[in-house]
C-alpha cells in the first residue's frame, strides 16, 4: 500500500499524468489470476502507445488522489464506479470488457478482446472510441513438451457447467476427454502444462455472437499448446487460422486421433511452428492487430 501512495505523491509534485489499471472485482486471487492476461495486455498496449507512467492498482486505489488528465482502465467491471464523478474530475475512463457479449458503457473508450465484439459494438456517442485490443502472447512462459509422451488426453481447463448442456454431455462420453478445474495460480497452471503433453479443447459460452474465448486460448498458445476449438464466428476464426484447429463437434474424434498417430517429434515441430506464428502475430507485430473506430 505504501508503494502505491508513493506513486500518487511522486506524480503530484512533478505534475505528470498517470494511467491506472484497476480490477475492482479482484477480491479473490483466483479472479486476479483469471484476468491477468488483460492486465499484461494493457501494459503492452500502453507501453507501445502512450508516454504516461502506468501502474496496476488491483483494488487498492483512491479516486480522490487521482488528478485531471489521468487515465483509468477498468478491467471487466464498472458497476462500483461513479462515471459522472470521474468525468467531473477530468479523469479519462476506459473499460476493458472481458465478457463475450455486448454491454452499454459510458466510458470514454471501450477496449474489446474479440474482433467480432469490436465489429458489433455500438457507440453511445460520436466521441466514444471503440478499440480492438487482443490479448497478447505471453513471452517467456514455460513451454509444453510434446516429446514427453504421446498418451495424452483432450484436456479442457475450466468449468463446463457454464457451457452448453449438449456439449457437456457429449464431451463427458469421450474416453480420452478430461476436465480440469481449480487452477487459480501460475505455479499450478504451469505444472499442468509442462508435466504432460496434452491436446487442449476450447468451447464457447452461450452467446448470440458465439465469441471465441481468446483469453483462455491465447494463454494456452503462449505455452505452445495444440488447441482444438468448437466453431465460433467467422471473424474470430479467420484471425486464428493456422493457430487453432476449428471443427464441428462430430469431427473431434477424428481430429484428436490424427494427433495420436503423430510421432513425438512431429507433435513437437507442430507445437513450435504454431507458437512461432502466434508470437509473431500477437506480440512482435501486435500493433498490426490493434484497430479503433
Amino acid at each position: 500500500m505504501l508503494y502505491i501512495y508513493k506513486y500518487y505523491i511522486f506524480k503530484y509534485y512533478i505534475f505528470i499524468n498517470m494511467i491506472y489499471i484497476i480490477h475492482d472485482d479482484c477480491t479473490q486471487n483466483k479472479l486476479k489470476f483469471m484476468y491477468d492476461p488483460f492486465v499484461k495486455t494493457s501494459f503492452k498496449y500502453i507501453k507501445d502507445t502512450y508516454d504516461d507512467e502506468c501502474i496496476f492498482l488491483h483494488n487498492n486505489y483512491n479516486i480522490d488522489l487521482m488528478n485531471k488528465g489521468d487515465k483509468l482502465i477498468l478491467i471487466g467491471n464498472m458497476k462500483s464506479f461513479d462515471l459522472e464523478f470521474l468525468k467531473k474530475k477530468g479523469i479519462y475512463t476506459i473499460l476493458y470488457w472481458t465478457e463475450p457479449k455486448i454491454v452499454t458503457s459510458y466510458t470514454n473508450e471501450v477496449w474489446l478482446y474479440s474482433k467480432n465484439l469490436f465489429n458489433n459494438f455500438k457507440k453511445i456517442n460520436l466521441n466514444q472510441k471503440i478499440k480492438f485490443i487482443p490479448i497478447i502472447c505471453q513471452v517467456g512462459v514455460p513451454k509444453i513438451n510434446y516429446k514427453l509422451n504421446n498418451k495424452f488426453k483432450l484436456l479442457f481447463i475450466g468449468n463446463l457447467k457454464v457451457r452448453p448442456k449438449n456439449i457437456r454431455r457429449s464431451l463427458n462420453k469421450l474416453s480420452y476427454f478430461k476436465e480440469l478445474t481449480n487452477l487459480w495460480n501460475d505455479d499450478d497452471y504451469n505444472n499442468i502444462i509442462t508435466s504432460n503433453s496434452n491436446i487442449f479443447y476450447s468451447c464457447n459460452k452461450i452467446t448470440s455472437l458465439n465469441v471465441l474465448p481468446s483469453c483462455r486460448i491465447n494463454k494456452l498458445l503462449s505455452h505452445g499448446c495444440i488447441v482444438i476449438s468448437q466453431l465460433c464466428n467467422e471473424t474470430d476464426m479467420k484471425l486464428y487460422k493456422g493457430l487453432v484447429y476449428f471443427c464441428d463437434f462430430d469431427k473431434i474424434s477424428n481430429l484428436f486421433k490424427s494427433f495420436l498417430r503423430k510421432s513425438k517429434d512431429e507433435l513437437s515441430i507442430l507445437s513450435n511452428d504454431i507458437y512461432r506464428n502466434f508470437e509473431n502475430k500477437f506480440y512482435t507485430r501486435y500493433k498490426n492487430l490493434v484497430c479503433e473506430r
